[in-house]
């Protein structure tokens, strides 16, 4: 059996037995590269903020939504479960090509029930060029044309 070293206080453990001390628990390992753990090994996954509509709802939607960064005359198309949230990571830099083009705005946003039905409609936007997305933006389509757009909306993330 493999020998996986820890680096957790449990010295040089199989897999099997790192699962069996923590009492059944799944322990989630990857392997970081050397050159940026500095030869740690396994070790766990860093966290990751985890958007409260993905805690609570059984039935997962997808939107489509596009950004707009008027100074720099700039729309940015992408699908996500948390709209809100994904605007705040865009305006807080954490997208590397949107960062260079703060602020954002959303102005597009488009609901599916399927991961597979946002990326065909993501990848089909993408094609359009500005006088189509400005059509797409203004038309019935976009919820945040809708008067009752936070109803449908069921993943609003409160700062």
């Amino acid at each position: 059996r493999p020998v996986i070293p820890t680096n957790v206080g449990t010295g040089s453990m199989t897999a099997q037995e790192i699962v069996e001390k923590k009492n059944g628990a799944v322990v989630q390992l990857v392997r970081i590269p050397a050159c940026h753990a500095g030869g740690r090994g396994f070790e766990s996954r860093p966290h990751r903020e985890v958007p409260s509509c993905e805690k609570t709802a059984f039935f997962m939607e997808y939107y489509v939504y596009i950004i707009y960064s008027e100074f720099f005359d700039k729309y940015y198309k992408g699908y996500t479960r948390c709209p809100l949230l994904r605007l705040r990571e865009h305006n807080e830099g954490r997208s590397s090509y949107t960062s260079s083009y703060k602020p954002w705005r959303l102005v597009y946003l488009e609901r599916f029930s399927s991961k597979r039905e946002a990326l065909i409609r993501e990848r089909g936007i993408k094609k359009f060029g500005k006088a189509q997305l400005r059509r797409l933006i203004s038309s019935a389509k976009n919820l945040l044309n809708t008067p009752d757009f936070e109803l449908q909306c069921r993943c609003l993330v409160k700062k």
